[in-house]
């Protein structure tokens, strides 16, 4: 995953939501949060749907600067490192 994520342009993965706290169910979508290499050459959709297609469930991707800073802290607390 580090791999592909990083060939859409974004690096620093990790996984928050339910699969961090293990408590996600067959129909759990994976919550990833990444950071872009360089804005120019990351691409969020492809990115979604490519993750989508290797894990074979829904995707919820976002970067760290995108999240709203209510929520922020507590992503990034429970945030998994892959």
């Amino acid at each position: 995953m580090l791999r592909l994520a990083r060939s859409y342009g974004a690096e620093n993965v990790r996984v928050f939501g339910s699969v961090a706290r293990r408590e996600a169910t067959p129909n759990s979508d994976v919550d990833i949060v990444v950071d872009p290499i360089r804005p120019d050459r990351y691409r969020p959709i492809d990115l979604a749907l490519a993750l989508r297609k290797a894990l074979g469930r829904p995707v919820d991707l976002v970067s760290e600067r995108s999240l709203h800073w209510l929520i922020q802290p507590k992503v990034l607390a429970e945030a998994v490192p892959l």
